[in-house]
């Protein structure tokens, strides 16, 4: 946990200029993103949501007669996590526009394309939306800094970038990622369809249910309410609390299909049920938690695995800086503000809701190692 802190201050006493940490950063993204490109092209690459070879590259995306879906054309390379990769990139996507708007040659704009390119092949919500909002912020920062530096903007630095994202709108259409986003929203549908009128009568809330009754309608309901077998055979058995299982299915479809739902709902009922007021200080320790299930959503899983000392000791020295940061950008009225440190703050802060969000990067050393370099450069 302290590995993070100790890069940072080690970052921080080094002799690397800004500039020099994001050409080592443009190195690090040309190579995650080439590895990610070429074995798309190539067809072996992993898939993102699949976690083996993919079926098709790129080019399948724009066939009407395919037949492969999402797990078959979203690509991670050999990366282990389609996500952390996701973020990653998105991370130093703002640095990589910055190198075009700053020095437009042939590098910077192919580090650029490039890393726009594997985001899109990644397929992940993070990758695809996180574009957008990743152009957003860093064309809104440099307006804004040559605003209140009063120099003036040369808006022909910006075609390069304007010509990125047309590309980037032509090919959003047909990423896969919608097929996923459509798929979930089909198999609501077809459930209030055709399973909803078949399912068991649910007893009224008054009513004592025997645990015999509960088991019943939890076997005869799962399946139609997409909950995974393994959840309650394996991650949290439903023999052993059938009550919680009972209630959990009575809740509508979109619920009991969403996995981050699933573990939290069953994490929490483990603290409930062990009634241990120690729990919400110092947690039910990570060991235990990931014995269930590991929950997909950031700053939720560190309360519950270390409760709300150890969510502060993990993410207090992070709040820390930001607060440093916006402390002295008000006491010296924005002066101290440069494109590099604003793109290096709102990077930081999108990455928390992103992690909030999707889960599985700030207790990843894969992540946070990385993570580190945009605290370096607010400081820069």
């Amino acid at each position: 946990m302290i590995s993070p802190f100790l890069l940072i201050y080690s970052l921080y006493k080094s002799e690397f200029s800004k500039d020099k940490i994001i050409q080592i950063v443009k190195c690090l993204v040309l190579t995650i993103c080439l590895v990610i490109i070429i074995s798309n092209l190539f067809e072996f690459s992993l898939g993102t949501y699949s976690n083996v070879t993919i079926k098709a590259n790129f080019f399948d995306w724009f066939n009407p007669n395919s037949t492969n879906v999402y797990t078959d054309l979203a690509s991670k390379g050999f990366f282990q996590y389609g996500n952390q990769t996701s973020a990653i990139l998105i991370m130093f996507l703002p640095f990589m526009i910055y190198n075009v708007l700053k020095k437009f040659n042939f590098m910077n704009y192919f580090s650029l394309i490039c890393n726009v390119f594997a985001l899109i092949l990644l397929c992940t919500k993070v990758a695809v939306i996180g574009v957008a909002i990743a152009f957003i912020y860093s064309l809104f920062v440099f307006a804004f800094i040559h605003i209140i530096q009063k120099k003036k903007l040369n808006f022909k630095t910006c075609i390069p970038i304007l010509i990125v994202l047309i590309l980037y709108g032509a090919l959003l259409p047909k990423n896969p990622m919608f097929n996923r986003i459509n798929e979930s929203s089909n198999v609501i549908a077809e459930f209030d369809k055709e399973h909803q009128p078949s399912l068991p009568k649910v007893p009224d809330s008054e009513v004592k249910i025997s645990v015999e009754d509960m088991i019943q309608y939890i076997e005869s309901t799962y399946n139609s309410k997409k909950v995974p077998k393994q959840f309650l055979l394996e991650n949290y058995p439903y023999k052993y609390d059938p009550e919680f299982w009972y209630n959990f299915l009575q809740q509508d479809i979109s619920f009991t299909m969403d996995y981050r739902y699933t573990e939290y709902s069953m994490i929490k009922r483990i603290v409930e049920v062990n009634n241990n007021p120690m729990d919400k200080l110092f947690g039910i320790t990570n060991t235990r938690l990931q014995n269930v299930f590991n929950i997909e959503r950031d700053f939720v899983v560190q309360y519950y695995a270390l409760g709300i000392v150890g969510l502060l000791l993990v993410f207090a020295p992070y709040f820390a800086i930001l607060i440093v940061f916006a402390y002295k950008t008000l006491k010296e009225k924005f002066k101290n503000l440069t494109i590099v440190n604003s793109l290096a703050c709102i990077t930081i802060v999108f990455l928390f809701g992103t992690s909030y969000m999707s889960g599985n990067l700030l207790n990843s050393l894969s992540f946070t190692i990385y993570f580190t370099i945009c605290f370096y450069l607010i400081r820069r």
